[in-house]
Protein backbone atom coordinates (compact mmCIF):
# COMPACT_ATOMS: atom_id res chain seq x y z
CA UNK A 1 0.00 0.00 0.00
CA UNK A 2 2.71 2.12 1.22
CA UNK A 3 4.56 1.79 -2.22
CA UNK A 4 1.21 2.26 -4.09
CA UNK A 5 0.55 5.45 -2.34
CA UNK A 6 4.91 6.27 -3.17
CA UNK A 7 4.32 5.40 -6.89
CA UNK A 8 1.11 7.92 -7.30
CA UNK A 9 2.89 10.67 -5.28
CA UNK A 10 5.75 11.05 -7.47
CA UNK A 11 3.46 9.80 -10.96
CA UNK A 12 1.60 13.02 -10.08
CA UNK A 13 4.49 15.38 -9.02
CA UNK A 14 5.58 14.41 -12.54
CA UNK A 15 2.64 15.42 -14.47
CA UNK A 16 2.30 18.88 -12.06
CA UNK A 17 5.83 19.89 -13.32
CA UNK A 18 4.93 20.36 -16.46
CA UNK A 19 2.33 22.92 -15.87
CA UNK A 20 3.03 25.67 -17.18
CA UNK A 21 6.73 25.26 -15.63
CA UNK A 22 8.29 24.22 -19.21
CA UNK A 23 8.76 27.62 -20.42
CA UNK A 24 11.83 28.06 -17.91
CA UNK A 25 13.89 24.57 -18.97
CA UNK A 26 14.52 26.23 -22.71
CA UNK A 27 16.14 29.32 -23.65
CA UNK A 28 15.23 30.04 -27.07
CA UNK A 29 11.56 30.19 -28.40
CA UNK A 30 11.39 28.97 -32.02
CA UNK A 31 8.53 28.61 -34.26
CA UNK A 32 7.19 29.16 -37.74
CA UNK A 33 4.86 32.38 -38.55
CA UNK A 34 1.96 31.03 -40.71
CA UNK A 35 -1.29 31.82 -42.60
CA UNK A 36 -3.86 30.79 -40.34
CA UNK A 37 -6.38 29.50 -43.46
CA UNK A 38 -3.73 28.70 -45.99
CA UNK A 39 -1.52 27.36 -43.83
CA UNK A 40 1.87 28.95 -45.86
CA UNK A 41 4.48 30.65 -43.94
CA UNK A 42 4.80 34.30 -43.19
CA UNK A 43 8.38 35.60 -43.88
CA UNK A 44 9.60 38.32 -42.10
CA UNK A 45 7.14 38.55 -39.53
CA UNK A 46 7.58 40.86 -36.56
CA UNK A 47 8.48 38.80 -33.22
CA UNK A 48 8.50 41.17 -30.13
CA UNK A 49 9.50 40.93 -26.20
CA UNK A 50 6.55 43.23 -24.99
CA UNK A 51 7.93 46.41 -23.16
CA UNK A 52 11.34 45.77 -24.08
CA UNK A 53 13.80 46.66 -26.85
CA UNK A 54 14.22 43.13 -28.09
CA UNK A 55 13.14 41.09 -30.62
CA UNK A 56 13.53 39.10 -33.93
CA UNK A 57 11.76 38.42 -37.23
CA UNK A 58 11.14 35.25 -39.39
CA UNK A 59 12.83 34.34 -41.52
CA UNK A 60 12.54 33.70 -45.79
CA UNK A 61 10.83 30.46 -44.66
CA UNK A 62 8.46 32.02 -41.69
CA UNK A 63 10.99 30.33 -39.26
CA UNK A 64 12.39 32.55 -36.36
CA UNK A 65 14.57 31.82 -33.11
CA UNK A 66 14.38 33.93 -29.70
CA UNK A 67 16.69 34.31 -27.21
CA UNK A 68 14.61 34.68 -24.35
CA UNK A 69 16.88 34.09 -21.50
CA UNK A 70 17.08 37.01 -20.38
CA UNK A 71 13.58 37.88 -19.76
CA UNK A 72 10.63 36.43 -16.90
CA UNK A 73 7.57 34.31 -17.03
CA UNK A 74 5.47 38.12 -16.63
CA UNK A 75 6.89 38.97 -20.05
CA UNK A 76 4.89 38.12 -23.14
CA UNK A 77 5.36 37.91 -27.01
CA UNK A 78 3.81 39.54 -29.83
CA UNK A 79 3.90 38.15 -33.05
CA UNK A 80 2.61 41.29 -35.53
CA UNK A 81 2.64 40.65 -39.68
CA UNK A 82 0.91 43.84 -41.90
CA UNK A 83 -2.58 42.53 -42.90
CA UNK A 84 -2.93 40.43 -39.93
CA UNK A 85 -4.09 40.37 -36.47
CA UNK A 86 -1.55 40.64 -33.65
CA UNK A 87 -1.58 37.83 -31.69
CA UNK A 88 0.31 37.86 -28.03
CA UNK A 89 1.13 35.08 -25.80
CA UNK A 90 2.78 35.10 -22.13
CA UNK A 91 6.09 33.65 -21.84
CA UNK A 92 5.14 31.08 -19.24
CA UNK A 93 2.39 29.84 -21.91
CA UNK A 94 5.25 29.30 -24.36
CA UNK A 95 6.90 26.12 -26.03
CA UNK A 96 10.15 25.77 -27.06
CA UNK A 97 8.97 25.19 -30.53
CA UNK A 98 5.44 26.50 -31.82
CA UNK A 99 3.34 26.91 -34.90
CA UNK A 100 2.07 30.51 -35.16
CA UNK A 101 -1.49 30.85 -36.65
CA UNK A 102 -1.92 34.13 -37.79
CA UNK A 103 -5.98 35.50 -39.26
CA UNK A 104 -6.20 37.58 -42.24
CA UNK A 105 -7.23 41.45 -40.91
CA UNK A 106 -8.61 42.87 -43.98
CA UNK A 107 -11.49 45.24 -44.13
CA UNK A 108 -13.99 46.29 -47.27
CA UNK A 109 -13.19 50.04 -48.52
CA UNK A 110 -16.81 50.72 -49.73
CA UNK A 111 -17.58 50.33 -45.81
CA UNK A 112 -15.44 52.34 -44.77
CA UNK A 113 -15.21 55.26 -47.82
CA UNK A 114 -19.11 56.48 -46.62
CA UNK A 115 -19.69 59.25 -48.65
CA UNK A 116 -17.48 58.62 -51.30
CA UNK A 117 -15.80 55.86 -53.27
CA UNK A 118 -12.85 54.42 -52.32
CA UNK A 119 -9.64 56.08 -54.64
CA UNK A 120 -8.82 54.57 -57.66
CA UNK A 121 -5.79 51.89 -57.17
CA UNK A 122 -3.48 53.56 -59.66
CA UNK A 123 -3.74 57.31 -58.38
CA UNK A 124 -2.93 55.94 -55.25
CA UNK A 125 0.21 54.54 -56.62
CA UNK A 126 1.46 57.22 -57.90
CA UNK A 127 1.40 59.33 -54.92
CA UNK A 128 3.90 56.84 -53.15
CA UNK A 129 6.93 58.61 -55.49
CA UNK A 130 5.45 62.24 -55.28
CA UNK A 131 5.61 62.10 -51.34
CA UNK A 132 8.65 59.75 -50.99
CA UNK A 133 10.95 62.71 -49.86
CA UNK A 134 8.66 63.73 -47.10
CA UNK A 135 7.91 60.46 -45.92
CA UNK A 136 11.22 59.23 -45.89
CA UNK A 137 13.23 62.30 -45.18
CA UNK A 138 16.87 62.10 -45.05
CA UNK A 139 18.79 62.77 -41.20
CA UNK A 140 21.22 61.53 -39.22
CA UNK A 141 21.23 58.78 -37.08
CA UNK A 142 22.49 55.47 -35.35
CA UNK A 143 21.04 52.04 -35.60
CA UNK A 144 21.80 49.34 -34.11
CA UNK A 145 21.23 46.71 -36.97
CA UNK A 146 21.78 43.02 -38.34
CA UNK A 147 22.73 42.43 -41.83
CA UNK A 148 23.25 39.15 -43.22
CA UNK A 149 24.50 38.58 -46.64
CA UNK A 150 24.00 34.98 -48.37
CA UNK A 151 25.30 33.87 -51.85
CA UNK A 152 24.86 30.29 -52.98
CA UNK A 153 26.49 29.49 -56.82
CA UNK A 154 25.92 26.26 -58.55
CA UNK A 155 28.12 25.98 -61.46
CA UNK A 156 25.86 23.43 -63.94
CA UNK A 157 28.52 23.22 -66.89
CA UNK A 158 32.11 24.21 -66.91
CA UNK A 159 35.18 23.21 -69.38
CA UNK A 160 38.51 24.16 -70.93
CA UNK A 161 40.51 23.24 -73.58
CA UNK A 162 43.93 24.55 -74.34
CA UNK A 163 44.09 25.72 -78.02
CA UNK A 164 47.77 27.35 -77.89
CA UNK A 165 50.35 28.04 -75.02
CA UNK A 166 54.03 29.43 -74.92
CA UNK A 167 53.61 29.78 -71.11
CA UNK A 168 55.77 27.02 -69.44
CA UNK A 169 53.99 27.03 -65.93
CA UNK A 170 50.74 26.90 -66.94
CA UNK A 171 50.72 23.32 -68.72
CA UNK A 172 47.65 21.34 -69.73
CA UNK A 173 47.81 19.05 -66.35
CA UNK A 174 47.16 21.88 -64.12
CA UNK A 175 43.76 23.26 -66.39
CA UNK A 176 42.76 20.02 -66.00
CA UNK A 177 43.21 20.46 -62.02
CA UNK A 178 41.45 23.26 -62.52
CA UNK A 179 38.47 21.55 -64.17
CA UNK A 180 37.83 18.78 -62.03
CA UNK A 181 38.33 20.31 -58.67
CA UNK A 182 36.31 23.87 -59.13
CA UNK A 183 33.72 23.81 -56.58
CA UNK A 184 30.45 23.28 -58.78
CA UNK A 185 28.52 24.05 -55.60
CA UNK A 186 28.98 26.81 -53.05
CA UNK A 187 27.65 29.15 -50.39
CA UNK A 188 28.92 31.67 -48.49
CA UNK A 189 27.49 34.11 -45.83
CA UNK A 190 28.30 37.19 -43.81
CA UNK A 191 26.94 38.01 -40.55
CA UNK A 192 27.19 41.70 -39.64
CA UNK A 193 26.04 43.04 -35.95
CA UNK A 194 27.01 46.76 -35.00
CA UNK A 195 25.92 50.39 -35.33
CA UNK A 196 25.22 52.01 -38.93
CA UNK A 197 25.49 56.06 -39.00
CA UNK A 198 23.95 57.54 -41.81
CA UNK A 199 24.12 61.59 -42.07
CA UNK A 200 21.70 63.99 -43.37
CA UNK A 201 24.89 65.13 -46.09
CA UNK A 202 23.93 62.61 -48.96
CA UNK A 203 28.26 63.03 -49.65
CA UNK A 204 28.93 61.21 -46.75
CA UNK A 205 29.05 58.10 -46.96
CA UNK A 206 27.99 54.74 -44.79
CA UNK A 207 29.64 54.45 -41.30
CA UNK A 208 29.60 51.75 -39.03
CA UNK A 209 30.92 50.20 -36.04
CA UNK A 210 30.85 46.23 -35.78
CA UNK A 211 30.18 44.76 -32.67
CA UNK A 212 30.19 41.15 -34.24
CA UNK A 213 30.87 39.79 -37.29
CA UNK A 214 30.65 35.96 -38.62
CA UNK A 215 31.78 34.64 -41.82
CA UNK A 216 31.75 31.43 -43.36
CA UNK A 217 35.69 31.01 -44.08
CA UNK A 218 36.90 30.63 -47.54
CA UNK A 219 36.88 26.45 -49.06
CA UNK A 220 40.94 24.96 -48.89
CA UNK A 221 41.25 23.27 -52.34
CA UNK A 222 44.87 21.36 -52.03
CA UNK A 223 44.90 20.39 -55.84
CA UNK A 224 43.94 24.16 -56.58
CA UNK A 225 46.93 25.85 -54.40
CA UNK A 226 49.53 24.96 -57.16
CA UNK A 227 47.84 26.55 -60.20
CA UNK A 228 47.02 29.49 -57.68
CA UNK A 229 50.97 29.58 -57.06
CA UNK A 230 51.89 29.84 -60.82
CA UNK A 231 49.57 32.85 -61.02
CA UNK A 232 50.80 34.19 -58.55
CA UNK A 233 54.55 33.83 -59.49
CA UNK A 234 53.81 34.84 -63.22
CA UNK A 235 52.16 38.46 -61.82
CA UNK A 236 55.07 38.69 -59.48
CA UNK A 237 57.55 37.94 -62.36
CA UNK A 238 56.33 41.31 -64.06
CA UNK A 239 58.60 44.04 -64.42
CA UNK A 240 57.38 47.88 -65.10
CA UNK A 241 57.14 48.09 -68.20
CA UNK A 242 54.81 44.63 -68.48
CA UNK A 243 51.67 43.50 -68.16
CA UNK A 244 48.75 41.34 -68.45
CA UNK A 245 45.36 41.11 -69.97
CA UNK A 246 42.91 39.10 -70.30
CA UNK A 247 41.50 39.14 -74.04
CA UNK A 248 38.29 37.74 -75.89
CA UNK A 249 37.26 38.90 -79.22
CA UNK A 250 37.90 42.20 -79.13
CA UNK A 251 37.10 43.12 -75.68
CA UNK A 252 40.43 42.87 -73.69
CA UNK A 253 41.11 43.95 -69.92
CA UNK A 254 44.61 44.54 -68.51
CA UNK A 255 45.07 43.04 -65.08
CA UNK A 256 46.74 45.26 -62.32
CA UNK A 257 50.30 43.24 -61.46
CA UNK A 258 49.99 43.84 -57.82
CA UNK A 259 46.74 43.14 -55.35
CA UNK A 260 45.65 46.44 -53.89
CA UNK A 261 47.12 47.04 -50.32
CA UNK A 262 43.12 47.49 -49.13
CA UNK A 263 41.11 44.44 -50.46
CA UNK A 264 38.24 42.56 -49.68
CA UNK A 265 40.10 39.16 -48.37
CA UNK A 266 40.59 38.43 -44.86
CA UNK A 267 43.60 39.40 -43.36
CA UNK A 268 44.63 37.79 -40.22
CA UNK A 269 40.82 37.38 -39.68
CA UNK A 270 39.59 40.67 -40.68
CA UNK A 271 38.24 42.17 -43.63
CA UNK A 272 38.76 46.19 -45.24
CA UNK A 273 37.06 48.83 -43.81
CA UNK A 274 36.70 50.20 -46.78
CA UNK A 275 34.98 47.54 -48.28
CA UNK A 276 32.83 46.90 -45.68
CA UNK A 277 31.72 50.14 -45.46
CA UNK A 278 31.16 50.30 -49.35
CA UNK A 279 29.21 46.98 -49.27
CA UNK A 280 26.58 47.78 -46.63
CA UNK A 281 26.07 51.11 -48.48
CA UNK A 282 25.41 49.60 -51.38
CA UNK A 283 22.93 46.83 -49.64
CA UNK A 284 21.18 49.81 -48.23
CA UNK A 285 20.09 51.84 -51.06
CA UNK A 286 17.74 49.31 -51.85
CA UNK A 287 15.63 50.57 -48.97
CA UNK A 288 15.66 54.39 -50.45
CA UNK A 289 12.92 53.38 -53.11
CA UNK A 290 15.19 55.05 -55.81
CA UNK A 291 16.29 52.27 -57.73
CA UNK A 292 13.43 52.71 -60.49
CA UNK A 293 14.46 48.62 -61.74
CA UNK A 294 13.63 47.00 -58.26
CA UNK A 295 10.73 49.58 -57.82
CA UNK A 296 9.33 49.37 -61.25
CA UNK A 297 5.89 48.75 -60.30
CA UNK A 298 6.18 52.41 -58.87
CA UNK A 299 7.56 54.12 -61.77
CA UNK A 300 6.10 52.52 -64.95
CA UNK A 301 2.53 52.75 -63.44
CA UNK A 302 1.27 52.11 -67.26
CA UNK A 303 2.74 48.28 -67.76
CA UNK A 304 1.07 47.35 -63.92
CA UNK A 305 -2.64 46.45 -63.39
CA UNK A 306 -3.48 47.48 -59.40
CA UNK A 307 -6.41 46.59 -57.38
CA UNK A 308 -7.57 47.81 -54.61
CA UNK A 309 -8.04 44.32 -52.20
CA UNK A 310 -9.41 46.37 -49.02
CA UNK A 311 -8.05 48.22 -46.05
CA UNK A 312 -6.29 47.24 -42.74
CA UNK A 313 -4.51 49.30 -39.69
CA UNK A 314 -0.90 49.22 -38.71
CA UNK A 315 -0.22 51.03 -35.25
CA UNK A 316 -3.74 52.02 -35.43
CA UNK A 317 -2.48 54.35 -39.15
CA UNK A 318 -5.44 53.31 -41.91
CA UNK A 319 -3.53 51.58 -44.62
CA UNK A 320 -4.57 50.50 -48.34
CA UNK A 321 -3.88 47.44 -49.21
CA UNK A 322 -2.67 47.16 -53.37
CA UNK A 323 -2.37 43.87 -55.33
CA UNK A 324 -0.45 44.53 -58.57
CA UNK A 325 0.58 42.32 -61.57
CA UNK A 326 2.36 43.39 -64.62
CA UNK A 327 1.02 43.95 -68.21
CA UNK A 328 3.36 42.86 -70.99
CA UNK A 329 5.89 44.86 -70.32
CA UNK A 330 5.57 45.34 -66.41
CA UNK A 331 7.67 41.96 -64.50
CA UNK A 332 6.71 41.89 -61.10
CA UNK A 333 3.51 41.18 -58.70
CA UNK A 334 2.72 41.69 -55.47
CA UNK A 335 1.15 43.54 -52.53
CA UNK A 336 1.66 46.59 -50.67
CA UNK A 337 0.35 48.29 -47.95
CA UNK A 338 0.12 52.26 -48.23
CA UNK A 339 -1.27 55.05 -45.37
CA UNK A 340 -4.54 56.64 -46.33
CA UNK A 341 -3.10 59.48 -44.62
CA UNK A 342 0.24 60.37 -46.21
CA UNK A 343 0.65 57.84 -49.46
CA UNK A 344 3.95 56.06 -47.54
CA UNK A 345 4.62 52.32 -47.99
CA UNK A 346 4.47 50.34 -44.51
CA UNK A 347 4.88 47.15 -46.37
CA UNK A 348 5.68 46.10 -49.61
CA UNK A 349 5.59 42.10 -50.50
CA UNK A 350 6.32 41.09 -54.32
CA UNK A 351 8.36 39.20 -56.39
CA UNK A 352 8.89 38.54 -60.40
CA UNK A 353 5.83 37.28 -62.23
CA UNK A 354 5.97 33.51 -62.92
CA UNK A 355 6.17 34.36 -66.74
CA UNK A 356 8.76 37.13 -66.13
CA UNK A 357 12.10 37.54 -65.57
CA UNK A 358 14.13 40.99 -65.29
CA UNK A 359 16.96 42.31 -67.82
CA UNK A 360 18.78 39.64 -70.19
CA UNK A 361 20.64 39.29 -73.54
CA UNK A 362 22.36 36.66 -75.65
CA UNK A 363 25.08 37.26 -77.85
CA UNK A 364 28.27 35.77 -79.39
CA UNK A 365 28.68 32.98 -76.85
CA UNK A 366 27.41 35.52 -73.75
CA UNK A 367 24.22 35.14 -71.73
CA UNK A 368 22.94 36.80 -68.64
CA UNK A 369 19.57 36.31 -67.51
CA UNK A 370 18.00 38.22 -64.09
CA UNK A 371 16.08 34.90 -63.19
CA UNK A 372 14.75 35.69 -59.46
CA UNK A 373 13.82 38.72 -57.93
CA UNK A 374 11.95 38.65 -54.43
CA UNK A 375 11.49 42.11 -52.44
CA UNK A 376 9.78 42.67 -48.91
CA UNK A 377 10.35 45.76 -46.86
CA UNK A 378 8.69 47.39 -43.47
CA UNK A 379 8.96 50.84 -42.57
CA UNK A 380 7.55 52.01 -38.93
CA UNK A 381 6.00 55.63 -38.34
CA UNK A 382 7.97 57.56 -35.98
CA UNK A 383 6.13 60.68 -35.40
CA UNK A 384 5.45 62.47 -39.23
CA UNK A 385 8.02 59.93 -40.78
CA UNK A 386 8.61 56.09 -42.61
CA UNK A 387 11.53 54.40 -40.53
CA UNK A 388 13.41 51.15 -41.75
CA UNK A 389 12.55 48.32 -39.96
CA UNK A 390 13.94 45.29 -42.22
CA UNK A 391 14.04 44.47 -45.81
CA UNK A 392 15.18 41.30 -47.82
CA UNK A 393 15.67 41.06 -51.39
CA UNK A 394 16.80 38.37 -52.85
CA UNK A 395 18.13 37.73 -56.32
CA UNK A 396 18.56 35.08 -58.94
CA UNK A 397 20.84 35.40 -61.85
CA UNK A 398 21.96 32.82 -64.93
CA UNK A 399 25.24 33.28 -66.55
CA UNK A 400 27.03 31.42 -69.52
CA UNK A 401 29.68 32.34 -71.03
CA UNK A 402 31.58 30.03 -73.90
CA UNK A 403 34.00 31.88 -75.70
CA UNK A 404 37.56 31.69 -76.44
CA UNK A 405 39.87 33.78 -73.54
CA UNK A 406 43.70 34.81 -73.86
CA UNK A 407 46.38 35.56 -70.91
CA UNK A 408 48.83 37.81 -72.39
CA UNK A 409 51.75 38.95 -71.09
CA UNK A 410 53.04 42.00 -73.36
CA UNK A 411 55.90 44.51 -73.16
CA UNK A 412 55.17 48.28 -73.69
CA UNK A 413 56.70 50.06 -76.64
CA UNK A 414 56.58 53.13 -78.48
CA UNK A 415 54.49 51.88 -81.51
CA UNK A 416 53.03 48.40 -80.89
CA UNK A 417 53.48 46.28 -77.58
CA UNK A 418 55.53 43.00 -77.98
CA UNK A 419 53.34 39.92 -76.75
CA UNK A 420 55.99 38.10 -74.76
CA UNK A 421 53.63 35.18 -73.66
CA UNK A 422 50.35 33.53 -74.28
CA UNK A 423 47.77 31.15 -73.76
CA UNK A 424 44.64 30.41 -75.44
CA UNK A 425 41.54 28.69 -74.38
CA UNK A 426 38.20 27.78 -75.09
CA UNK A 427 36.54 28.23 -72.09
CA UNK A 428 32.88 27.41 -71.09
CA UNK A 429 30.69 27.72 -68.05
CA UNK A 430 27.49 28.55 -66.97
CA UNK A 431 26.50 29.00 -63.81
CA UNK A 432 23.17 29.98 -61.74
CA UNK A 433 23.97 32.16 -58.21
CA UNK A 434 21.66 33.52 -55.83
CA UNK A 435 22.12 35.91 -53.49
CA UNK A 436 20.24 37.30 -50.25
CA UNK A 437 20.52 40.64 -48.20
CA UNK A 438 18.37 40.82 -45.10
CA UNK A 439 18.78 43.51 -43.17
CA UNK A 440 16.94 44.21 -39.56
CA UNK A 441 16.80 47.24 -37.74
CA UNK A 442 16.86 46.82 -33.70
CA UNK A 443 17.15 50.01 -32.93
CA UNK A 444 17.42 53.95 -33.66
CA UNK A 445 17.71 57.13 -32.55
CA UNK A 446 18.93 60.41 -33.78
CA UNK A 447 22.52 61.68 -34.01
CA UNK A 448 24.27 65.13 -34.77
CA UNK A 449 25.63 65.10 -38.23
CA UNK A 450 28.94 66.65 -36.98
CA UNK A 451 29.22 63.58 -34.45
CA UNK A 452 28.82 61.16 -37.44
CA UNK A 453 31.16 63.04 -39.84
CA UNK A 454 33.47 63.27 -37.09
CA UNK A 455 33.24 59.17 -36.78
CA UNK A 456 35.87 57.14 -38.44
CA UNK A 457 35.70 53.59 -40.20
CA UNK A 458 37.49 51.13 -38.87
CA UNK A 459 40.31 50.04 -41.25
CA UNK A 460 40.43 46.60 -40.23
CA UNK A 461 36.62 44.41 -39.24
CA UNK A 462 37.61 41.85 -37.20
CA UNK A 463 35.85 38.49 -38.47
CA UNK A 464 34.99 35.41 -36.37
CA UNK A 465 35.50 32.38 -39.16
CA UNK A 466 33.75 29.37 -39.13
CA UNK A 467 33.59 26.24 -40.84
CA UNK A 468 29.78 26.19 -40.59
CA UNK A 469 26.78 28.02 -39.08
CA UNK A 470 27.06 27.94 -35.45
CA UNK A 471 24.17 29.27 -33.19
CA UNK A 472 26.11 29.17 -30.18
CA UNK A 473 28.44 32.31 -32.11
CA UNK A 474 25.09 33.94 -31.75
CA UNK A 475 24.59 33.29 -28.03
CA UNK A 476 23.53 36.53 -26.50
CA UNK A 477 23.22 38.73 -30.08
CA UNK A 478 20.37 38.97 -31.95
CA UNK A 479 20.25 37.42 -35.16
CA UNK A 480 18.01 36.39 -37.89
CA UNK A 481 17.19 32.50 -37.88
CA UNK A 482 19.30 30.58 -40.71
CA UNK A 483 17.62 28.58 -43.14
CA UNK A 484 17.78 24.61 -43.14
CA UNK A 485 20.70 24.62 -45.98
CA UNK A 486 22.95 27.30 -44.53
CA UNK A 487 22.72 25.61 -41.02
CA UNK A 488 23.80 22.46 -43.10
CA UNK A 489 26.64 23.59 -45.41
CA UNK A 490 30.02 23.26 -44.77
CA UNK A 491 33.01 24.65 -45.57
Amino acid sequence: MKTTKTIFIIIALGLLSGIKVHAQTFERFCGIVVDSTKLTALPYANIIVANRNAGTISNETGYFSLDISHFNQNDSIRIQYVGYQTKTMALADLDSFMYINLKADIINLSETFVFSDPPEAKSIVKKIIEHKDENYPTESYSAQTFVRSRQQNDILDFGIEMRHNSIPSLNERLLKIFEQYIPKHTTSFTDFYGLIYRSSEAKDSLKFKPIRVVSLDNEDITELAELEKVFENLMIQTSEDEYWKLKTGIISQTLDNEAPEDTCKEETNSYSGKYFSSSLQNKLTYSTLNNKKSWEFLYKTGDYNYTLAGGTSVAGEPVYIIDFTPKKDGVFEGRMYVSINSYAIIRADYKYADDKKGFHFDLFGIAYEASLFKGSIYFEKKKDQYQLKYFSRQIGENVVFDRPISFIKKRKRFMFDKTLMEIKVDFKIKQHTESLVEWLVLDRKEESTSFIQSFANPKRVPVIFVNQFDDSVWKDYPSIAPTQRMREYKK
